[in-house]
């Protein structure tokens, strides 16, 4: 098993991959060497696999960590999105969407 999906556990000896630990929104630029993309896919497929909600999305030209402030992005579950939008700005609203909560305009 890849250490970047090594199933580590958490305090009370469970598995991190459960429903509990979502709603997860994964970001990942194209130029990311730390974390594969067949390693993300399979992190996302853990967690779908126990009924939790993991999207998994793709921020073209950067790394593993400048995705902020300047990258965008372009697709959700390799769908692409209708209009990029900043990591920041989506998150927030990825998270709001998932949690059912009001977004103040």
């Amino acid at each position: 098993m890849a250490t970047d999906t090594k199933d580590t556990l958490a305090k009370d000896g469970a598995s991190r991959y459960r429903s509990s630990n979502t709603p997860l929104a994964l970001y990942r630029g194209a130029k990311d060497r730390t974390m594969t993309p067949w390693a993300q896919q399979e992190v996302q497929r853990r967690f779908n696999a126990t009924g939790a909600v993991c999207d998994l999305f793709a921020v073209p030209g950067h790394g593993h960590s400048d995705l902020m402030p300047s990258g965008l992005v372009s697709t959700r579950n390799s769908v692409p999105l209708a209009h990029p939008v900043p990591v920041l700005n989506h998150s927030f609203t990825w998270l709001a969407e998932q949690l059912h909560l009001p977004m103040l305009e």
